[in-house]
This record gives C-alpha cells, sequence and structure tokens, in this order.
C-alpha cells in the first residue's frame, strides 16, 4: 500500500512487478472475483478484417480486441469489465 501511495501504480502491478505473483494470477483473481471466464486468447488467430470493424478509440480504450465472427455474433477479449456506455458503443 506504501508504494501504491507513493507511485500511483496499481496494486496488482505492483506485486507483479516485485515478484510477488504472475499477471496471470492477477487476472485470474480478477475474473473470479467478476464471476467472469478467462479465456487464453493464444489459440486465435489476428483477423485484421475483423479489427478494421471495432473503431480504433473504442478498442484502445476498452482494452478490447476482436477474435471471432460467428454469424452476426463478434467473440471479443477485453481487459476488464465492460460498463453501461461502453456496451452500447460496442452493440
Amino acid at each position: 500500500m506504501k508504494i501504491q501511495k507513493e507511485t500511483g501504480e496499481k496494486f496488482g502491478e505492483i506485486v507483479v512487478k516485485e515478484g510477488y505473483c504472475t499477471a496471470e494470477n492477477i487476472i485470474r483473481a480478477l475474473v473470479n472475483q467478476l464471476n467472469a471466464p478467462f479465456l487464453n486468447i493464444s489459440g486465435f488467430k489476428n483477423n485484421p478484417e475483423l479489427v478494421r470493424k471495432i473503431p480504433y478509440t473504442l478498442a484502445v480504450n476498452a482494452g478490447l480486441i476482436p477474435l471471432e465472427q460467428i454469424g452476426n455474433i463478434v467473440l471479443m477479449a477485453i481487459t476488464g469489465p465492460v460498463n453501461a456506455e461502453m456496451y452500447n458503443e460496442l452493440e
């Protein structure tokens, strides 16, 4: 907490940097708290055509990347919870 107060860094970033756990440990803990699924995206291939369909600023601000399109549904990986405003923009 002292380091967090001094640097302004997030708690998860500090414990990873200090070697107490891995980034994946932090992510798994967060998705567990949010009751959200954890998805290892390493098996997905980059789809430039699908990426171009998502506005750049939305992708950056939301921390998301489209992974696959099935019909009119786009499966996306996202770095954090989606708020109502972002959800409306994604639709």
